[in-house]
């Protein structure tokens, strides 16, 4: 049309005309200070069992879904707009996403303990529930060496990870099949 607002000189002029614009121009997490949702939960809140952190939990993981960006990286209109993919019925874990892998670990040891002899409690043991920060994982064919900083976490048949591996800074290598004081990443 000929219509004076149907043409914008630029991007800016059209996120200016509908009131968006200063969204443009600050980081995701400016823009959600100024709603006021906490960067971190609060230092009482994390006595409390099941307590997480709604900008951690929800917002990042959604904008690492959507876009692969945390959200220092984006600026408050791209994460407004994948906010916008939140619209409907939300859902959540009952006492916060840690239950997922309490959860799997108690479904796998009870699993575990239905096929091994119970009379034996020596085997029980096998299965181990390690909560700590990793920073390296070493596989080589059977199984994982998991560190956590310079500690030396044990070695694993099998490894549940509950991160998002993107943004974990969780090293992974492999050892070589030739010379096994070799890694490869």
């Amino acid at each position: 049309t000929s219509h004076p607002a149907s043409f914008f000189h630029s991007i800016n002029e059209l996120w200016d005309i509908v009131g968006l614009l200063k969204t443009t121009h600050v980081s995701y997490d400016d823009f959600l200070d100024a709603f006021g949702l906490e960067r971190e939960v609060q230092w009482w809140r994390r006595f409390i069992p099941g307590q997480g952190c709604l900008r951690e939990e929800l917002l990042t993981a959604m904008n690492i879904c959507y876009s692969n960006q945390l959200n220092p990286e984006m600026n408050g209109l791209s994460g407004l707009i994948n906010l916008m993919s939140l619209t409907g019925e939300t859902f959540s874990i009952n006492g916060g996403n840690q239950q997922l892998i309490s959860s799997a670990f108690m479904q796998a040891q009870k699993q575990y303990e239905s096929i091994v002899n119970t009379d034996n409690n020596e085997n029980l043991s096998r299965i181990r529930h390690v909560q700590a920060q990793i920073t390296t994982v070493v596989s080589d064919m059977n199984s994982m060496g998991l560190w956590s900083e310079q500690r030396n976490m044990g070695k694993f048949d099998i490894v549940i990870l509950a991160a998002p591996l993107q943004n974990s800074q969780i090293s992974f290598f492999t050892k070589s099949h030739f010379d096994e004081a070799v890694l490869h990443s």
